[in-house]
């Protein structure tokens, strides 16, 4: 089922969530607190200086760790 879902940058998107009511509203809450747009990761990754071994990352919208799911 398709439902907006809002990042932890900020930005919406539509996404295809399954599951049972209550996990898709879990999955919309993981994404509003913990997962970065595809977009915001993008541009991140065009900082100069960008490592992608590293396991730490600093986004312009706050830190975030690659080691969360």
């Amino acid at each position: 089922m398709l439902h907006e879902v809002k990042f932890r940058c900020g930005h919406t998107a539509m996404l295809e969530l399954t599951g049972q009511v209550e996990e898709r509203a879990k999955k919309a809450e993981r994404y509003s607190k913990h997962i970065i747009c595809p977009d915001c990761r993008f541009d991140a990754a065009m900082v100069d200086g960008y490592n992608p071994f590293r396991q730490e990352i600093v986004f312009p919208i706050g830190f975030f760790s690659t080691r969360h799911p």
